[in-house]
């Protein structure tokens, strides 16, 4: 099944130093966006931004920050700047052959299944806040290159990469303003391997 190929090819997992996968990460150097899904209208919206060359790291919360968001990782795409863009909410979902695990939890989600309360209403919301950002990206960079695998990425050195945040349940206990600078740390010390 493609989906479920797909998976496996950009699972997240420990990279190890002088590991083929920790040399890809300095070679590319992307920068790293991730956006925390919620609704804009209510302000729940927030976004970070992390340079691999710098110690800083951006953060914004609020309804127009979308716009914002945008706009930022635009203007970092026209630079010639590769860009690694995360949401935390679910960007697959998986449909297995046996009826009996529809909606069941996706390997590594433990008791936070995409298919639960909050997974359910993060997909909801992110369908269509992922999909605006995208069509926003695309109508500004109308020759951008979206990757779904970190090799092409990592191979091409431009870009944008798609990638899905998750933040655990130990995470979640930070304070909510900061929860979309939590997915970049991690990371930026893990990244996909094949």
């Amino acid at each position: 099944m493609r989906i479920a190929s797909w998976r496996r090819q950009t699972r997240f997992g420990p990279a190890c130093p002088g590991s083929r996968t920790r040399r890809i990460v300095r070679a590319v150097k992307p920068l790293i966006y991730c956006a925390d899904i919620g609704s804009v209208p209510r302000g729940r919206f927030g976004w970070a931004r992390a340079d691999p060359d710098e110690a800083a790291v951006e953060t914004h919360r609020g309804g127009t920050e979308i716009v914002e968001f945008v706009e930022a990782v635009a203007k970092d795409l026209g630079a010639g700047r590769p860009v690694a863009l995360g949401f935390e909410c679910p960007l697959f979902v998986p449909v297995p052959e046996e009826p009996m695990r529809l909606g069941m939890a996706r390997s590594g989600e433990g008791n936070r299944s995409w298919s639960a309360g909050a997974g359910a209403g993060a997909l909801a919301t992110g369908i269509v806040e992922v999909a605006w950002t995208l069509g926003e990206l695309s109508a500004r960079q109308p020759d951008l290159r979206f990757h779904l695998d970190w090799g092409e990425f990592a191979r091409a050195g431009e870009g944008l990469f798609l990638w899905e945040a998750f933040v655990t349940d130990r995470a979640k206990a930070a304070t909510h303003s900061t929860m979309p600078l939590l997915p970049s740390r991690p990371f930026g010390m893990r990244s996909p391997t094949r």
